[in-house]
């Protein structure tokens, strides 16, 4: 039920100008575009730096809108993420509440997502060198940096450092709670800030299955997804995991 797109980032690599994003909705229930810093270039998130939602989106009578993503904002009226030094990335969230396949899975869906980017000054660029050995070294050690820091170098939580609302007792999740509370975001991660989140661990014996009751509040979107430890759903192609 919902769709993640990411790309990196780089303020120095655009001569401090920042970027220009330009998208159309899609008819999702919900819609983010949400930049992060980490302290290494291809390292784990470590902060929000700005986020915009669809609520706040200014866009013209068809649903296209255009994001100025500079350090400084020139005008009030645009829509505007502030970009530092230290963002690496920007993800975008579009959620759906759709009947029968998932969102993931529906064609129609993904095809009418599109985004640009582009430098955010009118100079025409010159081509770029073609990279030479170093360059391409370089390249790989990003992957490689990338690939490690969001997976085996993802050690196991200290149960002293976890936010309040996850829970490290099994079958059991924490009290929800808004990623932008400064007590759930200060050790890192990709959260959207306006985004409550609730979550904890689940173990089952064979035979045994987990029944999980509550309310939902009066929100815009909510779901219940099983994830693995490396943020990534479940087999959603041949089971319900949402």
């Amino acid at each position: 039920d919902a769709l993640y797109y990411f790309a990196r980032m780089n303020l120095s690599a655009t001569d401090g100008f920042g970027y220009i994003l330009k998208g159309k909705l899609a008819a999702e229930t919900y819609l983010s575009l949400t930049l992060y810093a980490a302290p290494t270039p291809a390292g784990f998130a470590q902060r929000v730096v700005s986020e915009i939602n669809h609520l706040k989106l200014k866009t013209d009578e068809n649903g296209n809108y255009v994001v100025h993503i500079t350090p400084q904002v020139s005008n009030a009226e645009m829509n505007w993420l502030k970009i530092t030094k230290d963002v690496t990335c920007i993800i975008t969230r579009h959620y759906y509440e759709n009947d029968g396949i998932s969102a993931a899975l529906d064609p129609d869906i993904s095809s009418k997502i599109r985004f640009s980017i582009r430098r955010n000054h009118d100079k025409p660029l010159p081509p770029p060198a073609a990279p030479d050995d170093a360059e391409m070294g370089r390249r790989l050690d990003l992957v490689a940096e990338f690939v490690r820091s969001h997976s085996t170098d993802r050690k196991q939580q200290d149960p002293s450092k976890a936010p309040p609302w996850f829970s490290f007792e099994p079958n059991t999740i924490g009290e929800p709670a808004l990623w932008a509370n400064q007590e759930n975001s200060k050790d890192g991660g990709l959260g959207a800030p306006d985004i409550a989140y609730g979550a904890g661990y689940f173990k089952l014996n064979p035979g045994e299955s987990l029944e999980i009751t509550g309310r939902i509040p009066n929100c815009i979107f909510a779901n219940v997804v099983l994830w693995n430890r490396y943020l990534q759903t479940l087999d959603y192609v041949h089971r319900n995991v949402s």
